[in-house]
């Protein structure tokens, strides 16, 4: 794994590649590109590359209930599209646009849940990328 480029990397591991160079970056770990090999940022940050594994994994909610990834909508993995879209939380409209053109044909009713798994994600960032369009 420490052979591959942060981006052959991610996308084998399921890890979306916009959000480990953000949790990279809020770690101050430095970069040169996503095509740089995981042992190289790791050397050139004093890591190992188990240690920028360990940054970029998803934050599982279950096992670490005191992370900052904690959601405003409790059970947010259950909520349909249209219920979050009542709560105000998301614009419905531009949230259905977003997710059709990521390539999930969502609807008012499709769940977080399925819409996250389609997209390869989970329901928390996939959430916070809804949240940002309002």
């Amino acid at each position: 794994a420490e052979e591959s480029s942060l981006k052959s990397f991610t996308k084998r591991m399921g890890i979306e590649l916009d959000a480990a160079v953000a949790a990279l970056k809020e770690k101050n770990i430095t970069l040169e590109s996503p095509e740089q090999m995981l042992k190289d940022i790791a050397k050139k940050n004093a890591l190992s590359p188990q240690q920028i594994y360990e940054i970029i994994k998803p934050k599982e909610s279950s096992d670490t209930p005191k992370t900052s990834h904690t959601s405003d909508v409790p059970f947010l993995g259950q909520k349909t599209l249209q219920e979050l879209a009542d709560m105000g939380k998301i614009d419905l409209k531009k949230s259905l646009h977003y997710i059709r053109a990521k390539g999930f044909e969502a609807t008012s009713q499709s769940k977080m849940r399925e819409a996250a798994d389609a997209l390869g994600t989970t329901p928390f960032p996939l959430y916070g990328e809804l949240k940002g369009l309002k």
